[in-house]
């Protein structure tokens, strides 16, 4: 898999760059995968770009294939964005951010009037708005 980060999009002085640079998830998915591989590929055919190996293009295809819709017949070319889980109760997989739902868990077990506190002592009260934001989010 190519790695791919999810980002939160807020714009402001040097407080809101280090957040935003700082805070990235990493996310699973099989669109970057995908992309990559159709961009070398394309790369090699219309520039003068290096060929990928056939490793590298059956690692791809691998982890591609991996995001087959388990909901159909396997011989099909249906795929998810995300990883799918089976959901009990439905009986049925669904396409899930499973890495983002746990950064999303984070406020659950923070202090989170602490590190309110703590970031505006620091002199970082515009962080602190995002923190809350955050919170709020979830």
């Amino acid at each position: 898999m190519y790695p791919s980060e999810v980002k939160l999009n807020f714009h402001g002085d040097e407080q809101y760059y280090f957040a935003r640079d700082a805070f990235k998830v990493p996310d699973i998915n099989m669109f970057t995968t995908a992309w990559v591989t159709t961009c070398l590929l394309e790369a090699h055919a219309y520039g003068k770009s290096p060929k990928p190996t056939i490793e590298k293009l059956l690692m791809s295809l691998d982890a591609i294939k991996s995001f087959s819709n388990a909901n159909e017949n396997m011989a099909n070319s249906e795929m998810t964005f995300w990883p799918q889980k089976l959901n009990q109760t439905a009986k049925y997989y669904q396409s899930t951010p499973r890495n983002l739902f746990e950064v999303l868990s984070f406020p659950d077990y923070l202090p989170n009037k602490l590190i309110e506190e703590l970031l505006e002592k620091l002199g970082l009260k515009d962080l602190e708005h995002i923190y809350e934001m955050l919170v709020r989010e979830k």
